[in-house]
Parts: C-alpha cells; structure tokens; sequence
C-alpha cells in the first residue's frame, strides 16, 4: 500500500512588511525508501514568497524529470566537436541540476563525470583576492598598501609606477601593468615549450620588465594576469607563509572545501580530467594534459570541482566567508572598457547583466580548460560550467533559458527523505500596496504515494502590513479557593482574534501569587515567560561575569513562572566567534552527578550494591595502591567519606614543572597510581573530603560491574533515555561539532591562553562529560525531580553527610541552604579554563539554573 502524504501550512497570515516566515510541513504515513519519495505540489502563487531564503529539512526541492531531461539535451546538443567533455551545475532554492557530457579522457574512452575535477583558470583570482581581503580584516596589511610596501626592489624597480600602485588596484586591473601572458604566448607561438618550463612567480613578472604601462595606476582598467601574480607574492611576503597553505587555511577549509587544490604547490587528491587543444590546427585534438600550470600561479592555477565551486561562490557572495564591509569592497564594480567577459570589475570578481538577471561572475582558461562560475544574488543562484576543451561556445545561452521556464512553472517536486519534511519560505516584501492577497498550494498526485484527503491543499493571507492589534481579556474562576482542599484556581485569557505564529506577550500583575502552589501550575494555549524586569536582571548579571580573564558565559534559568536563556562573550577568542546558548562547554564535576546515577541505575538492576567494597569489584593491582580498599565502600566513594587521597594534588603539582602532563593521555589505573603511598584523609566513614580519586574508582567500579565502557554505560542510562543530544563523554566517544574553547592565563603573563590541548582523560569519570545549560537542564530536572530514579534510590542520593564547609553532600549532589531561595541541591564544576553550575533552588519550586562559563 502506498504512503499518503498530507501538507499542513502556517501561519495563516503572513505580513509582507515583516517578511513572515511560512511553513509547509509534508509528512508521510510511514518512512520512506532509502531513495526517497518525490511529492508535486502545486504553487501558483510562488512569486509572493523570497525564493533566496527558502529552507528545507527532511528532504529537497528537485527538477522535474522533464525539466532534467530538456537541461540533458541542451547539454548534450551545444557542446562542440572540439569538446570532448563538458560538466555544468545550475544550483539555486527552486531545484539544482548537475549535468555531464562527454569524456573526461579521449583515448580511453571515459565518461565526463559531474564531481570530475578540472582546471578553474582565473577563478583562481576571485580566491587571492578573497585571501587578500581576510588578511585585510586581520589588519595584516591594507588595500592601499602600494607594491613597493611588500615586495623586495628586485621586483618592483622594472614595474613603471610600483611606488604608487596600490593592492585595490591590482585586484581591480587599475594599475595600468602589462599583461605578462601575452609576451608568453608571443613567445609560445615559436617555441610551445615555454608552457613545460618550472616558472616561478618573480621570474613571470619579469615577462613585463621595462614595459610601459597600459596607463598611469587608477585612470583605467585592463584585465592583467600580471596583477594577481603580484597578489599572490604579497600574501607570501604579508605572512611568510606559501600562498597555497594561506588560501587553504582561509578559504578551502572554513568551507569545507574538499576537492579544490592549487595545482604545483600541493598534492592533488584524485585525477583531473584530461585537456585537451588543436594546438597545431591540425584538426586532431591535442592531449596537453602534461603541461603544469606554474605559469598561471596566482593568476589560475587552481583546481577544482562543480559542488566544491558553488560552496565557494555562495559563501562567498551570500556574505558567509567575508565581513560586510570586505564583501562591500570587493563588490565595488568600476566599468570595463572593450572587455567581453565582463560589463564591470570589483576585487577579484566581475559583473554582467544579462536579460533576467544581474550576475557576478568570473570566468576562467588554461591551455584547454574554459570555465565559468556565475552567481545571481536576485535568484540565489549559482551556474558553474567547466569544460575540458577550447571552444568559443556559450553553453549558458542554451541551458539557462530551459531552465528559467522549468522553474517558473507553478508545480515543483519535493523528494522527501525524511517521514516529515519542513519547507519554510518568507513572503516577499514588493513595498507595494496590494491590499489581501491568498496564495494557495496544493498536492498533485504523483507515483509512489496517495493523498490525505483532509490535508491536501491549504491557504495563506498575505497582508501588506501589521494587523490591528488585538483586545485581550481576563476572567478567573471559581470565586472561592479553600486551602484545605487546594481549590485550583483558573484564569482564562482571550484574544479578539487569532495571535500570530510567534504568539503575543501579556503581562500580567499578581501581588498575591505566594498564596498558589507553583509547583503544580498547568498551562493550554500558552506558555509562562520571566517578566521583563527578571530578564533585564539576568542579562546584566550575565554580562557582568563576561570579564578580562572569563571570555563567555550562558546562564539557562527555568522556573514554573517562565524560562530564560542568555548568552555572552565569546566561544573562541582566535577567531572572535560569539557565544550561543546552545554551546557546548566541559562541565568538569557535574560529570559526578552522572556517574553516580548511572550507579544508582546499576544497583536498582541489583548489578551491585552501594556496601560493596573496592576489593568486591577491582584488580588487586589496583586495591594494593588504597589504605582500606577492603572495607571502602561504593556508597562512601559516591559521598566522599572513603578517606581517599587527592589525585589532582599530584597532578598539578607535577604540572607546575612539566605541563605536559595535562596533555598526555591517561589511564584510570594511572590516575590512581599518583596517590600510590599517600596517606588516606581519615579512616573510611569518619570524615568528609572531596577526592576526585573517589569518582575514578567509582568509574572503574562501573566498568568491572557491566564489562562494559563507562561512556557507553552513562550514554545507555542516561544520555539516550533523556535524549541529551549535546552531552557526551570527552575522550571517550566522538564529539560531533566540538564545544567551545576554555581560557586560562597558565604563565601569568595576563594574556588568557587556550586551554584546548589539555587532555580529558586526567579527568575522566570526575569531570570529562561535555554539554550545554539546555541538556543540563533536563537532566537537573529528571533527576532530582525523581524521573530518572527510583523513590529508594533517589532517597540514598539524598541522604546528606556534613561537610563541614557549609554545604552537605550526598551521592554525587551537594545540597545548601540560602536566605532567598531556601534549600538548593545540584554540582558544581571547575576545570582548566572551565566553570560550571547545575543546581535547583528553592524547591519545591523547582527553579534549575544551569550556568556555563569559559
């Protein structure tokens, strides 16, 4: 039986001067092949909505086949003879295509493939100058730095005007220097070899030694492939360091780009494709792929491939790689004169406009490897073509046209890869006065899948601008409440009219309100919030402990009245990246708390007792090392009244002359061994000393109990039943995404140095977990509100020894006492460069507060 599909659309107003996000929700009865599901859906409105912001999840918007196979055939039919292989990708928010025609090797007879990597020519200059410019907000150097600032006098004494040339002016082709490619292929047309020879950079420029110039440095522009090779010996005379690594490091990798390489001075991982020219107009197709391309470098000697092109011209032009003020002056176009390939020329980058749309673009050739990569910021899209063969045609003038009508159709398809997918797409601000509009979408049927006949089709208003706002009133019930009886009392809030997808604030007075059992408060239709009073406050608060020595901070606070979640400072201080919320932090001894659940979990499985000793579950190897071993309980580890000695006073001490022991990886049994012929604190059970000793064995003690790995024990029992997706054991299980970098100054030199490099294997079981305030907060809540154990097992937890510190503990929690918010329970944390909170205040009111800080 098929899967029937339904759509659901929200809100039902969207306001053209908000920008409204819509959402289309399609979800499918049962999950869908490994190949997907591709749903129609009709859309004749689809002008009203920003197409450049649309976002799917669960799936992606594709062509219609039609539409694939019109795209194939204009392919196919518009690449020349003298083309043996053409590859072309059109990516944009209404569907992408990716076609190949052709061979990528002639002799051998092998199909052009569409990841296939090729010779991007002069694309090479729109990643220099993008190099340059990253280096510019670095405050390594400036645009109007001039040739004579960088570059050493053997080069600069044969340019005309080098004292006077500015950076912005070689990245524009202003500087008025020859071309030094056309002496080189002046001299190739007699000796072809010149193509074969090792060049280096200071010898290409030396092609245009004693030239006049094209003319005096701003009055013009001329396209000069001398320009960039200039460019590029100022990054390697800025930095020190080879171009190819500083492109790599600043572009390549922050975007992940995984096939794009500069040929000569890397390894390229994979095969190019074969290219190949009419060298000797023979008529016979020249294999010219022997020849290198030192004597492009900077100028075009790049490789890569379609997706790896679209990556690079979408965070580049959708302003992801560059700051707003670079990306302005990159953009910042002067008009060509008698230029074909480009109406205009920013930094690195040129501009034309063509009938439907204005583009930036850049255009590329190698002796037989043409190129194109164009992107249209009115369409958000991008038109990469790559060609392994010298040609004159223009594929675009064929393969666009079909594809703009494809488009433009009312009906697009969805592949769902997901049971539910989610398209959101915001209206469209025309800044017209069009009064009510409706657009409606609707499924068409299509194969593999049937129609919910209740959710086929659906509506949106769409409004020029803000509706009235809305009358809200109050009622409660009932009159009387008796205390004896805990009446619930209930109060009814309605609007006038339906709120909009992000709801409406009402504030609300209530002088009286210790007078309800907050615990037990319920809401339908809306959600509690902290006033803006209480918001205000915690924002300060936050901001204050963001100093000189603690980069960052979040602060979660979740209560009965309502929640708040802030971040501040930064993330990572190298690369200026702010804080989220929702960051990862080392939570260093809330990691106790975890470990003692998860032996909690094991004795309500009757895996092992809380009276049992060491000596019941670890080596001897490890029990000779502990005074008392046989009669240290698992109970007195959990509440630290073992007597134990202190690791981490070892550990430290030793690091205070050989710091590389926080960097070393270590075994628990290691950890142990640091406290071998220590002294104990005290005689098990009579006494209290935190040891951080007490949580390795006790990790130890869970690891000999299960046979299995304490992370993967811990995940089991508690990460995966309370779904923490942002809590994991550091050193023991990989963490997707990272977490952020802690900060401390070790040499007390008043710098703050980057504490990443510090193992957490020192740490393990007493301080190794990561996670954020949110899954913090679930598991404060669940466990110490009683979901996550048993009532006997949660009443051991409970059971408090003194510390005589002014705190108590119990098995892994600590407990105290404070004026405002009466008893407060939880963990705290602290490691280098790291400092954690998780505690419930005032219970039973049951207010978490999670607080992260680096």
């Amino acid at each position: 039986m098929e899967p029937e599909v339904s759509l659901i659309l929200q809100p039902q107003t969207l306001i053209e001067s908000e920008g409204t996000v819509s959402s289309l929700t399609l979800t499918l009865s049962e999950p869908p092949p490994d190949t997907g599901i591709v749903v129609r859906v009709n859309a004749p409105n689809l002008s009203e909505f920003d197409l450049t912001q649309a976002q799917i999840e669960g799936g992606e918007i594709t062509l219609e086949e039609e539409l694939q196979q019109e795209l194939q055939t204009g392919l196919d039919g518009t690449r020349a003879p003298e083309v043996p292989g053409a590859v072309v990708a059109i990516v944009s928010p209404s569907g992408s295509w990716y076609g190949a025609s052709g061979v990528a090797d002639l002799e051998n007879d092998i199909p052009v493939e569409t990841d296939d990597l090729f010779q991007v020519g002069s694309i090479t200059k729109t990643f220099v100058a993008a190099t340059i410019l990253k280096l510019v907000e670095e405050g390594a150097l400036t645009l109007e730095d001039t040739l004579t600032t960088w570059l050493p006098e053997t080069i600069t004494e044969d340019i005309a005007n080098a004292q006077d040339i500015t950076l912005r002016q070689i990245l524009q082709h202003t500087s008025g220097i020859p071309d030094y490619l056309t002496e080189i292929f002046n001299q190739a047309a007699i000796d072809p070899t010149i193509f074969l020879t090792e060049w280096q950079p200071e010898e290409l420029t030396e092609f245009v030694n004693g030239l006049d110039p094209l003319f005096a440095p701003g009055e013009s522009l001329e396209y000069s492939n001398t320009n960039f090779i200039l460019a590029g010996l100022i990054i390697e005379a800025v930095t020190g360091n080879n171009l190819a690594q500083e492109i790599r490091d600043r572009i390549l990798t922050p975007l992940g780009l995984e096939n794009t390489f500069f040929a000569g001075e890397e390894e390229v991982n994979g095969e190019v494709v074969n290219a190949y020219w009419d060298f000797d107009g023979d008529g016979t197709l020249n294999n010219i792929s022997f020849v290198g391309l030192s004597w492009a470098w900077a100028a075009g000697a790049m490789i890569s491939n379609l997706q790896d092109l679209d990556i690079f011209a979408r965070g580049l032009f959708k302003g992801e790689l560059l700051e707003e003020e670079s990306l302005e002056q990159m953009l910042d176009i002067r008009p060509t004169i008698d230029n074909p390939s480009y109406d205009s020329y920013g930094l690195g980058v040129g501009t034309i406009e063509s009938p439907n749309r204005f583009w930036y673009i850049h255009r590329g050739q190698t002796l037989g490897h043409p190129s194109n990569m164009w992107y249209s910021p009115q369409d958000d899209l991008t038109y990469i073509e790559l060609i392994n063969g010298f040609s004159d045609d223009n594929l675009v003038r064929d393969i666009l046209p079909p594809f703009r009508r494809g488009i433009a159709d009312e009906v697009f398809e969805v592949t769902l890869t997901q049971q539910t997918a989610q398209i959101t797409l915001p209206v469209l601000n025309d800044g017209e006065i069009e009064g009510e509009e409706i657009a409606i979408f609707t499924l068409e049927t299509g194969e593999g899948y049937s129609l919910d006949p209740e959710a086929q089709t659906g509506t949106f208003t769409i409004v020029d601008g803000v509706l009235p706002e809305p009358t809200v009133s109050l009622s409660s019930e009932p009159e009387l409440l008796i205390e004896s009886q805990q009446t619930p009392a209930i109060l009814n809030f309605a609007l006038s009219e339906t709120p909009t997808e992000t709801g409406i604030t009402v504030t609300v007075d209530s002088p009286n309100l210790s007078e309800f059992n907050l615990e037990l408060i319920q809401v339908e239709g809306g959600e509690l919030q902290l006033n803006s009073e209480a918001r205000s406050l915690l924002t300060t608060e936050l901001e204050q402990r963001v100093t000189q020595t603690v980069p960052g901070a979040t602060i979660a606070v979740t209560s009965p009245l309502g929640n708040w979640v802030g971040a501040s400072g930064l993330a990572s201080i190298e690369d200026n990246t702010p804080l989220t919320p929702g960051d990862r932090f080392e939570i260093s001894s809330i990691t106790k708390p975890f470990v003692a659940t998860t032996i909690l979990k094991l004795v309500e499985a009757e895996t092992l007792s809380l009276d049992n000793t060491l000596t019941d579950w670890l080596a001897t190897e490890v029990t000779d090392i502990i005074p008392n071993a046989e009669t240290i309980t698992v109970r007195q580890l959990l509440n630290h009244t073992s007597g134990v000695a202190e690791y981490t006073d070892t550990l430290f001490g030793q690091a205070a002359t050989n710091p590389t022991v926080l960097i070393r990886n270590w075994e628990p049994e290691e950890l142990v061994q640091l406290i071998d012929e220590q002294d104990p604190f005290f005689a098990p059970g009579e006494g209290w000393q935190y040891s951080n000793t007490n949580y390795i064995l006790a990790g130890m003690v869970i690891e000999a109990a299960t046979g299995n790995n304490v992370a993967e024990e811990i995940r089991s029992k508690i990460f995966e039943p309370l779904d923490l997706e942002n809590t994991f054991f550091a050193g023991e299980e990989e963490i997707p995404g990272g977490y952020v970098s802690g900060y401390i100054d070790f040499d007390g030199d008043g710098v703050l140095d980057n504490t990443s490099i510090v193992n957490p294997s020192a740490a393990w079981t007493t301080g190794a977990i990561v996670s954020n305030t949110e899954d913090l907060t679930t598991f404060a809540q669940a466990l110490y509100q009683g979901d996550l154990l048993s009532e006997a097992t949660q009443t051991e937890m409970f059971t408090l020894v003194d510390s005589g510190d002014g705190f108590s503990y119990g098995l892994g929690m600590m407990s105290f006492e404070t004026p405002d918010l009466g008893t407060v329970v939880g963990h705290r944390g602290g490691t280098v460069g790291f400092n954690a909170n998780m505690l419930i205040c005032g219970i039973p009111q049951k207010m978490t507060l999670p607080m992260l800080i680096l």
